[in-house]
C-alpha cells in the first residue's frame, strides 16, 4: 500500500509514504484528532495507521470477505464497517474488538456511513436497499427500497435531515430522514458520478463526474 500525505503550502511534496497493504485501497479516511489514519482494502481487514510514525498500529478482523467501507464514529471512539459478506459491524477502536454485528441485506453491502451526531446510521447494498438505522438500538428505522439498480453510496447531509444516495452511478436521490420519503431526483449526468458532497447549510449538493461536469444542485 502507498498513502501520500501531501503538504498544504507544496503540495507537490509528498510528505510520508505508508507501505504495507498487498491489495488495492478502497477508502481512507483521517480520526477526527488527526493522528492516524483508517484504511479498508479488498482483503477482510480494517487497519489503523499512526500518521507521525507511518506504522500500522491495529487490525480489525472479523468480516469473511471484502471490506467496502469503514468509517469512525464522530467521537473517534468506533469503527462502522460494511462488507460483501452482507453484514455492518462496529468496533472498539481501544481493544480492537468487534462491539455489534448488524445483519439486515441479503446481498454486498457497498456503503455505510454515520450521521454528524452519531446517532444514526445508512447503509447501502446490492440488494437494491437502503437502510437507516438506530445506532443505540441497531434497529431499522426506515427501509428505502423499490430501486431497479444496486445503490452504491449513500450520506447523510450535514443537518441529518436528508440522506443522499446513489444508484447505479449517475442517479442521485434525496430523501427526507424523518418520513423516509423521496424529496427530488437529480439526473443530468451522462458518465459515472465519482463523488457527492453537501454544503453546511444542507440545502446545496455538489456531484462531479467523468463526464468532466461539476453540478450543484439547490
Amino acid at each position: 500500500m502507498e498513502l501520500y500525505e501531501y503538504g498544504i503550502l507544496d503540495p507537490q511534496t509528498t510528505i510520508k509514504i505508508l507501505r504495507g497493504e498487498a491489495n488495492a485501497i478502497d477508502n481512507a479516511q483521517f480520526s477526527p484528532d488527526g493522528n492516524t489514519l483508517l484504511v479498508c482494502s479488498r482483503d477482510e481487514i480494517i487497519r489503523l495507521w499512526d500518521i507521525q510514525s507511518g506504522e500500522e498500529i491495529k487490525k480489525f478482523k472479523g468480516h469473511s470477505d471484502s471490506v467496502t467501507s469503514a468509517q469512525f464514529s464522530p467521537d473517534g471512539q468506533s469503527i462502522i464497517s460494511s462488507s460483501w459478506d452482507q453484514t455492518i459491524r462496529l468496533w472498539d477502536i481501544k481493544s480492537e474488538h468487534e462491539m455489534k454485528r448488524i445483519p439486515g441485506h441479503s446481498h454486498c453491502i457497498n456503503d455505510v456511513q454515520f450521521s454528524s451526531g452519531g446517532q444514526l446510521l445508512v447503509s447501502a447494498g446490492d440488494d437494491k436497499k437502503i437502510k437507516i438505522w438506530n445506532m443505540k438500538t441497531t434497529k431499522v428505522i426506515h427501509t428505502l427500497k423499490g430501486h431497479s439498480h444496486h445503490v452504491l453510496k449513500a450520506q447523510f447531509s450535514r443537518d441529518e435531515f436528508k440522506l443522499l444516495y446513489l444508484v447505479h452511478m449517475i442517479k442521485l436521490r434525496l430523501w427526507d430522514v424523518k418520513s423516509g420519503e423521496q424529496i427530488q431526483s437529480l439526473e443530468g449526468h451522462s458518465e459515472n458520478i465519482t463523488g457527492v458532497d453537501t454544503a453546511p447549510n444542507g440545502n446545496i449538493i455538489v456531484s462531479c463526474s467523468n463526464d468532466k461536469t461539476i453540478r450543484l444542485w439547490g
